[in-house]
């Protein structure tokens, strides 16, 4: 039984009020999202760089360690290739080794990839607040549809962009700006994302950005961000604001 002493301590908790935007930023209501999938959803960041690791040594012979690989995790597989190899390959070799990674990532690492918790019911959540939706991935459509499977929330989102929708991946603007031009979004819309490569894309194409640290990036690597969350889930107590 609970005793009377516990009881004005519980109403206290109860009768809180709700998070606050801070002081001297104007309020505005978000209307729409683009949320990146890798790192932001799903806990994939360190299996797309073990991935990656294993395509530089079995198609280049080069053994590269996870340290150079991880921090580059966020840009679009031919842009991070191009970086691992320093300018030595082509745009066409380049994005073969992308279409490799993507494919061994696929087959070997993704059925045991674990979603960021509370990743799900965020997106029910907005569904229920009328936040529209959007995925912006640099993967290959096959491979964000299938994540979106996973997670089971198809039916909680609008769309997708993903790598065959632009010629250049993050860390340019383009992804974001084909979401915004495919869905007609509204201008009070965000991007939500665990990388400086999405918050680098967000600002080039003139949108606020969200970062979460579930992509395993420090707060400071994700300057510029309005503001910078745990997880997608903590997003919701501020779910009404949105910074440009």
């Amino acid at each position: 039984m609970t005793s009377s002493r516990t009881r004005p301590a519980a109403r206290r908790a109860r009768s809180r009020p709700g998070p606050q935007p801070r002081k001297g930023r104007a309020p505005i209501a978000l209307e729409a999202i683009l949320l990146d999938i890798d790192g932001t959803l799903f806990l994939s960041n360190d299996p797309h760089a073990r991935a990656w690791r294993e395509v530089m040594r079995e198609q280049r012979g080069l053994l590269v360690p996870l340290s150079r690989i991880r921090p580059l995790i966020g840009m679009g597989g031919a842009e991070l290739a191009g970086k691992l190899l320093g300018g030595r390959a082509s745009r066409r070799d380049l994005e073969a080794l992308a279409d490799v990674h993507e494919e061994l990532f696929r087959s070997e690492y993704l059925p045991s990839v674990r979603e960021v918790p509370g990743a799900a019911d965020f997106l029910r959540e907005c569904r229920r607040r009328g936040v529209r939706v959007v995925l912006a991935s640099s993967g290959k459509p096959e491979q964000v549809r299938e994540l979106a499977r996973k997670l089971g929330v198809t039916r909680y989102i609008e769309g997708a962009t993903d790598a065959d929708d632009v010629a250049r991946a993050k860390p340019a603007p383009d992804l974001f700006l084909a979401g915004m031009r495919k869905f007609r979004l509204p201008n009070a819309t965000a991007v939500v994302g665990d990388t400086p490569y999405d918050v680098r894309a967000a600002r080039a194409a003139g949108l606020p950005a969200i970062g979460v640290l579930t992509g395993g990036f420090s707060r400071a690597s994700l300057a510029g961000a309005a503001r910078v969350y745990g997880r997608v889930g903590d997003i919701l107590e501020d779910l009404v604001w949105c910074v440009r």
